[in-house]
């Protein structure tokens, strides 16, 4: 590999850990978010929480739980060790 593929490869590697930062700050809003709903709907009383809104909260309450779990499973550690061991 030539020296201009290797500084791409380093420079693809480098987007790739500046992402996973940016990506880590959204899961921590996320995470943040939820536990403030889970705790909204923890305070309603009994007859709300079986109501539509807090259906709705529920809803909402899996949906932020599905996205961190995608943020999660995406390997971050696997794409720079594939990009490192194509620019050797």
């Amino acid at each position: 590999m030539n020296k201009a593929r290797r500084k791409q490869l380093d420079n693809a590697s480098a987007l790739v850990q500046e992402a996973k930062g940016k990506l880590d700050d959204a899961k921590g809003l996320i995470e943040d978010a939820l536990c403030e709903e889970e705790e909204s709907f923890d305070n309603l009383p009994e007859g709300l929480q079986q109501s539509e809104r807090g259906e709705a909260m529920e809803a909402a309450k899996d949906n932020m739980q599905e996205a961190i779990d995608e943020l999660d499973n995406l390997d971050f550690e696997g794409i720079t060790s594939s990009i490192d061991t194509a620019a050797e």
